[in-house]
C-alpha cells in the first residue's frame, strides 16, 4: 500500500493495522461470523510480519541481536494469542451447533 501512496508513511500503516487488530479483539466471539473478511486481512498482515522479520539484516552487535530476538518473541506472542482466539471462538461455535442438538434436559414426552 505504501507503494501506491507514497506519501503515506510504512510504519503509519502498520500503526493503524495494529489499531484495528486490537480493536478487532475486543469484539465479542459471538459476532465472529461478520468479521471473517476482516479476520483473513489481518492474518495476511500478520503472516507479512513475519516475512520482513526473517528479511531483516543480519545484527552486527549484542545489543542489536537482543533487541532483534525481543522483536520477534513480542511478535510471536501476538501472533499465538491471535491465533487462539479465533481457534476459540471456532470452537465455541462448534459447540453451539452441538447444543442446538441436544435434547432439552427435564422435557417430558
Amino acid at each position: 500500500m505504501a507503494t501506491l501512496y507514497p506519501s503515506i508513511e510504512l510504519d503509519a500503516l502498520r500503526a493503524a493495522l495494529e489499531e484495528v487488530r486490537t480493536w478487532r479483539h475486543r469484539q465479542p466471539h459471538t459476532e465472529a461470523t461478520r468479521y471473517l473478511e476482516l479476520d483473513a486481512i489481518l492474518d495476511r498482515a500478520a503472516l507479512g510480519q513475519i516475512k520482513r522479520q526473517l528479511d531483516q539484516d543480519a545484527p552486527t552487535s549484542l545489543p542489536e541481536a537482543v533487541a532483534a530476538h525481543h522483536r520477534i518473541m513480542a511478535a510471536r506472542r501476538r501472533a499465538l494469542a491471535d491465533a487462539r482466539r479465533i481457534w476459540d471462538t471456532a470452537e465455541a461455535e462448534a459447540i453451539r451447533e452441538i447444543a442446538r442438538f441436544m435434547p432439552v434436559s427435564g422435557a417430558t414426552r
